[in-house]
């Protein structure tokens, strides 16, 4: 059964956390359709068309993806790639790289005392990484569909790295 939270408030616990002690900018904007979110090594940006679950499960996963990119060049190039049919090998480097960004978000969780979302924030990991197998070895875009009912590998908080925020280019260029 899917767990109900105060998503909104979570959020603004992270908003406020990610902006104070790691010096990282949050904002909202319109996106183009089917991107909910960006970042640029300084700022992340949220679609303000997203629904509260979807925006938490987002903030947290780029801000994972922001400590990345801060820290490894070669991460950041990996981070701009969007492939369509990729090897195996390749897969399996991407999916580190993603499962890794929701780990560090998982940290930040509890950081925030909000460690109950762990195995929420690792189902929403495996239906984006879905998404994202999908896309990357077809091109086709399927809907993500959380599953809440069904066994799931929970991941494990990777702790927040150290990093000086800096601003690179935008992953969707879309400025």
């Amino acid at each position: 059964m899917k767990p109900e939270f105060q998503f909104k408030k979570v959020v603004a616990d992270a908003v406020a956390c990610i902006e104070s002690k790691y010096g990282l900018r949050v904002i909202w904007r319109d996106l183009p359709e089917g991107v909910t979110g960006d970042l640029d090594g300084a700022e992340i940006v949220l679609d303000s068309k997203n629904d509260p679950e979807t925006e938490l499960y987002v903030l947290l996963h780029l801000f994972g993806h922001t400590a990345q990119w801060n820290n490894s060049a070669m991460l950041r190039r990996l981070g701009h790639e969007q492939p369509i049919h990729a090897s195996h090998e390749k897969l399996a480097s991407i999916c580190t790289y993603e499962q890794n960004a929701s780990r560090i978000g998982i940290s930040l969780l509890h950081e925030i005392g909000h460690g109950e979302l762990q195995e929420w924030i690792s189902r929403f990991f495996w239906a984006d990484w879905a998404f994202l197998k999908c896309l990357y070895t077809t091109g086709e875009r399927p809907p993500m569909e959380v599953k809440w009912d069904c066994p799931c590998e929970v991941l494990e908080p990777l702790a927040v790295p150290k990093f000086q925020p800096h601003k690179f280019e935008h992953r969707q260029a879309f400025e």
